[in-house]
């Protein structure tokens, strides 16, 4: 399996090249006599299969901290532009002003990752982005999660049985085969820690969105094939109720 920031970056290119095209400005015969030219339409968010790949584009650049570059239209063109000529096989030079460029980027980017505490290290970033931006709550243990159904009565100790259903995904999307079941009795000491602790702050008929770090996982057991390792882990979770026994 492709380590996890290639299978992005060969994503992102995609989407990126593709938003350049849907935004690149048609060419004008004449300047209108009146009125200034409308403005170019947003970009349309691809459906069905095509999504999974402009919500990756999306991730990687948030995680990138692209939007925080300030650019303008005519300078995020230019940059899909540049994208599209390598792809076709006409990269262009990487003069002065582009090296300038990126240190301009690279200074500010590592200023705004300073602000946050998160340095140059990407999961940090990413767990920082999700508190902020998506009232994601944090445990001691490193454990982000959000209930999205309270549910109701008493929550399950760590030892305790209960019935369950959950639904796995990466951050980029993909669904994880590891990660799917469906009413499921299974006894908390028997799951991965993130899960455990993360069911053990839900109450009976609530749901919760848990996002697993790699310690809470696998940690440095042996990783499902599916799954990068290091990656973090997204459960959609909801407790049937916990068992008598």
């Amino acid at each position: 399996m492709k380590p996890l920031y290639l299978v992005a970056a060969i994503a992102v290119i995609s989407v990126v090249i593709n938003i350049g095209v849907l935004l690149r400005p048609k060419p004008v015969d004449k300047p209108h006599p009146v009125a200034a030219p409308p403005a170019a339409p947003a970009p349309t968010v691809p459906t069905g299969p095509l999504n999974a790949y402009a919500a990756l584009g999306s991730y990687v650049a948030a995680s990138n901290r692209i939007p925080d570059l300030d650019w303008n239209d005519a300078q995020f063109n230019a940059f899909a532009a540049g994208l599209r000529s390598c792809y076709e096989g006409r990269p262009v030079p990487f003069n002065d002003a582009a090296e300038r460029l990126r240190e301009e980027i690279n200074t500010k980017v590592q200023a705004i990752l300073g602000e946050t505490g998160t340095g140059d290290d990407p999961l940090g970033l990413y767990f920082a982005k999700l508190r902020a931006e998506e009232n994601v709550q944090r445990t001691d243990s490193g454990l982000h999660y959000r209930l999205t159904e309270p549910g109701h009565g008493d929550a399950p100790a760590t030892d305790a049985t209960v019935l369950i259903s959950y639904a796995g995904r990466l951050p980029t999307g993909e669904s994880l085969q590891t990660f799917q079941a469906t009413r499921l009795k299974v006894k908390l000491s028997d799951v991965l820690p993130g899960l455990r602790e993360g069911i053990t702050l839900m109450r009976p008929a609530g749901k919760a969105l848990l996002y697993l770090p790699p310690d809470l996982s696998f940690a440095n057991g042996n990783w499902p094939a599916e799954i990068p390792r290091g990656a973090p882990i997204i459960l959609f979770v909801e407790l049937h109720y916990v068992s008598a026994e």
